[in-house]
């Protein structure tokens, strides 16, 4: 009888078994390979946040000449480690989607990249390396409620002290941006990173978790956790990662508190109020208009990339894109290094065929939270908000669905492996719960019959 997911029979400790659930047929089972043949493995999150450690370094040492090398390095790395730790072998399915996916970014090297280089190639061949690192391999593996808890505490653990040392780095430029309600100087507050929007983007992140954390929990300490990061991220002076925080709790609130009016607006009363007091303060107003408003910069020259990109659109690039690393090159002409837009950056490299693949993958996974919200409402609504902040996000900032940046590897895990490996987890205990519940009845029945030949018999 095979093993499921190409685990080793001599593996199993437990007899084989077979059922039917509703057409599911199952085989074999073990400690770590559950009856729907999900590998419940939870040290998956010492993978995830070794990942992230290991990315982060190249920022902590200041070397950027080695960062596009090192991503290499750590993708190749950490996916053999991660198909040799926990045994799982490439499916059929697997493989056809990786080959799917690096067809389409070689078709977008090849029609729309005239100078493509072998740099381009090599960074494809990332792209697709980190597509069946955290889409095809973790399709089999599922977390419980702890092993989100523990990752969720690794991250917040991490940037808590990526604040303190922000602050101890720049106590100077944060106390003049107090005194100066707000200067521009505040846009350098952005710790190791050296872009304060990246800075507020993870501030946002870690806003998010603590605020899990604190309603798992209801321990102090995330709470304070959750204002230090709050503080911070008003400090980098990022309207778009601002816009993005509030627009998650503004969407968390009305999920959460579904049906209970008085505490929505309880808590949109205290908000607005909160507001007021701020804006009738005139130094405070100063600094909200100066530094988070700024009316006089406007899009900072986002429409200009945007308009320049339309204007030299072509069918061809349309559907395919130009290709991988393709974007510095289209906008040199402008001096421009992004698009600052997620779904523009998508459109051009990837084309409009890889970006419906992504709106597809964006509805999927909104049904999914919908499912999740009925067992566990708090983690629906917190995967949930944390999704339609991050659209909103995009609407300004370019992210990489699968890139290989620290960025880009943040909503990869955060956003959309982590919530899939825990709705996994929650098929898992649903289906195990049918089973149980189908074998009672069984038992039940063979008992019953055993009693009728008995009386049979008498």
């Amino acid at each position: 009888m095979p093993y499921t997911w190409g685990v080793s029979m001599s593996e199993s400790r437990s007899k084989p078994l077979s059922c039917n659930n509703k057409g599911l047929k199952l085989s074999a089972v073990s400690d770590s390979v559950d009856k729907l043949g999900f590998l419940f493995d939870n040290n998956i999150i010492f993978f995830m946040l070794g990942y992230l450690i290991v990315l982060l370094i190249p920022y902590i040492i200041r070397s950027a000449s080695a960062i596009l090398n090192g991503y290499f390095v750590c993708i190749a790395f950490f996916a053999v480690i991660f198909i040799r730790y926990f045994r799982i072998s490439f499916s059929k399915k697997a493989i056809f989607y990786t080959c799917v996916f690096f067809m389409l970014n070689i078709i977008a090297l090849a029609i729309g990249h005239e100078t493509a280089t072998l740099q381009d190639l090599v960074l494809a061949s990332m792209y697709t390396l980190n597509f069946t690192t955290f889409f095809c391999l973790m399709s089999r593996v599922a977390i419980d409620q702890g092993s989100l808890k523990n990752l969720y505490k690794g991250y917040v653990a991490i940037f808590f002290v990526l604040c303190i040392q922000n602050l101890v780095t720049n106590y100077s430029l944060i106390l003049s941006s107090l005194g100066t309600f707000g200067s521009l100087n505040g846009r350098h507050i952005a710790s190791v990173f050296g872009n304060r929007n990246s800075m507020g983007f993870y501030m946002f992140i870690a806003v998010a978790l603590s605020l899990y954390l604190y309603y798992r929990s209801k321990k102090r300490k995330y709470l304070l956790c959750l204002l230090f990061f709050v503080a911070t991220l008003v400090f980098t002076f990022s309207r778009n990662s601002l816009l993005t925080t509030a627009c998650f709790f503004i969407v968390f609130v009305y999920q959460f508190y579904n049906g209970r009016l008085i505490q929505k607006l309880a808590i949109a009363c205290g908000m607005c109020l909160s507001g007021v007091l701020l804006m009738l303060n005139p130094k405070i107003n100063m600094m909200i208009v100066n530094a988070v408003i700024r009316t006089n910069d406007g899009l900072t020259g986002r429409d200009v990339a945007w308009r320049y990109y339309f204007d030299n659109l072509t069918l061809d690039k349309f559907l395919f894109g130009n290709g991988a690393g393709s974007t510095q090159t289209i906008l040199s002409n402008i001096k421009f290094y992004s698009f600052h837009n997620s779904y523009i950056d998508i459109l051009n490299t990837n084309g409009f065929i890889f970006l419906f693949f992504c709106i597809c993958f964006i509805i999927y996974l909104f049904s999914v939270f919908k499912r999740i919200k009925g067992a566990y409402l708090l983690e629906g609504c917190i995967f949930s908000s944390l999704l339609i902040g991050f659209l909103i996000y995009n609407l300004f900032e370019s992210v990489v669905p699968v890139g290989i940046g620290f960025l880009d590897l943040i909503p990869l895990i955060f956003i959309y492996a982590t919530p899939l490996l825990f709705y996994r987890g929650c098929q898992s205990k649903e289906t195990q719960a049918v089973i149980a519940q189908e074998e009672k009845i069984q038992n039940i029945r063979g008992v019953c019959g055993n009693e009728r030949k008995k009386l049979r018999f008498t």
